[in-house]
Protein backbone atom coordinates (compact mmCIF):
# COMPACT_ATOMS: atom_id res chain seq x y z
CA UNK A 1 0.00 0.00 0.00
CA UNK A 2 1.28 3.41 -0.96
CA UNK A 3 1.70 6.12 1.59
CA UNK A 4 -0.10 9.29 0.56
CA UNK A 5 -0.02 12.60 2.25
CA UNK A 6 -3.35 13.66 3.58
CA UNK A 7 -4.56 17.03 2.47
CA UNK A 8 -7.15 18.86 4.52
CA UNK A 9 -10.71 18.76 3.25
CA UNK A 10 -11.75 22.22 2.16
CA UNK A 11 -15.46 22.99 2.21
CA UNK A 12 -16.70 26.01 0.34
CA UNK A 13 -19.88 27.32 -1.19
CA UNK A 14 -20.38 27.07 -4.96
CA UNK A 15 -19.00 27.94 -7.43
CA UNK A 16 -15.93 25.88 -6.65
CA UNK A 17 -14.25 26.91 -9.90
CA UNK A 18 -14.33 30.55 -10.86
CA UNK A 19 -13.77 31.60 -14.45
CA UNK A 20 -14.95 35.20 -14.32
CA UNK A 21 -18.43 34.72 -15.76
CA UNK A 22 -21.13 36.47 -13.78
CA UNK A 23 -24.58 35.21 -12.92
CA UNK A 24 -26.04 37.84 -15.22
CA UNK A 25 -24.04 36.46 -18.16
CA UNK A 26 -25.10 32.90 -17.36
CA UNK A 27 -28.76 33.87 -17.20
CA UNK A 28 -28.44 35.77 -20.50
CA UNK A 29 -27.07 32.59 -22.08
CA UNK A 30 -30.03 30.65 -20.68
CA UNK A 31 -32.52 33.13 -22.14
CA UNK A 32 -30.75 33.03 -25.52
CA UNK A 33 -30.83 29.23 -25.47
CA UNK A 34 -34.55 29.18 -24.66
CA UNK A 35 -35.66 31.59 -27.40
CA UNK A 36 -35.67 28.92 -30.16
CA UNK A 37 -37.74 26.58 -27.98
CA UNK A 38 -40.22 29.37 -27.27
CA UNK A 39 -40.54 30.07 -30.99
CA UNK A 40 -40.96 26.35 -31.72
CA UNK A 41 -43.61 26.00 -29.02
CA UNK A 42 -45.52 28.92 -30.54
CA UNK A 43 -45.35 27.36 -34.00
CA UNK A 44 -46.38 23.90 -32.76
CA UNK A 45 -48.90 24.74 -30.01
CA UNK A 46 -50.06 28.24 -30.89
CA UNK A 47 -50.55 31.35 -28.78
CA UNK A 48 -51.43 29.34 -25.64
CA UNK A 49 -47.79 28.30 -25.31
CA UNK A 50 -46.87 31.99 -25.02
CA UNK A 51 -49.68 32.47 -22.50
CA UNK A 52 -48.38 29.62 -20.34
CA UNK A 53 -44.85 31.06 -20.53
CA UNK A 54 -46.06 34.54 -19.56
CA UNK A 55 -48.18 33.26 -16.65
CA UNK A 56 -45.42 31.06 -15.22
CA UNK A 57 -42.83 33.84 -15.55
CA UNK A 58 -45.15 36.31 -13.81
CA UNK A 59 -45.83 33.77 -11.05
CA UNK A 60 -42.09 33.25 -10.50
CA UNK A 61 -41.45 36.99 -10.21
CA UNK A 62 -44.42 37.41 -7.86
CA UNK A 63 -43.38 34.57 -5.56
CA UNK A 64 -39.80 35.83 -5.45
CA UNK A 65 -41.12 39.25 -4.43
CA UNK A 66 -43.33 37.67 -1.74
CA UNK A 67 -40.37 35.62 -0.50
CA UNK A 68 -38.34 38.83 -0.16
CA UNK A 69 -41.16 40.41 1.82
CA UNK A 70 -41.36 37.35 4.07
CA UNK A 71 -37.61 37.44 4.75
CA UNK A 72 -37.68 41.25 5.12
CA UNK A 73 -34.92 41.77 2.57
CA UNK A 74 -34.81 44.20 -0.36
CA UNK A 75 -36.54 42.70 -3.41
CA UNK A 76 -34.24 41.25 -6.07
CA UNK A 77 -31.09 41.49 -4.01
CA UNK A 78 -28.57 38.72 -3.52
CA UNK A 79 -29.49 38.54 0.14
CA UNK A 80 -33.11 37.86 -0.74
CA UNK A 81 -32.39 34.85 -2.89
CA UNK A 82 -29.53 33.33 -0.91
CA UNK A 83 -30.71 30.24 1.00
CA UNK A 84 -30.78 30.80 4.74
CA UNK A 85 -29.00 27.48 5.38
CA UNK A 86 -25.77 28.65 3.74
CA UNK A 87 -23.52 31.51 4.73
CA UNK A 88 -23.70 34.39 2.26
CA UNK A 89 -20.75 35.04 -0.04
CA UNK A 90 -18.45 37.85 1.02
CA UNK A 91 -19.57 40.07 -1.89
CA UNK A 92 -23.20 39.74 -0.80
CA UNK A 93 -24.76 42.33 1.42
CA UNK A 94 -26.42 40.48 4.26
CA UNK A 95 -28.70 42.02 6.82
Amino acid sequence: MEHTTKRPLVLSTPPHVFDGITTQKVMLNVVIALVPTLIASFVIFGWRALLVTAVTTAACVLFEYLWCLLRKTPPWSRACCWPSTYPPPSRCTWR
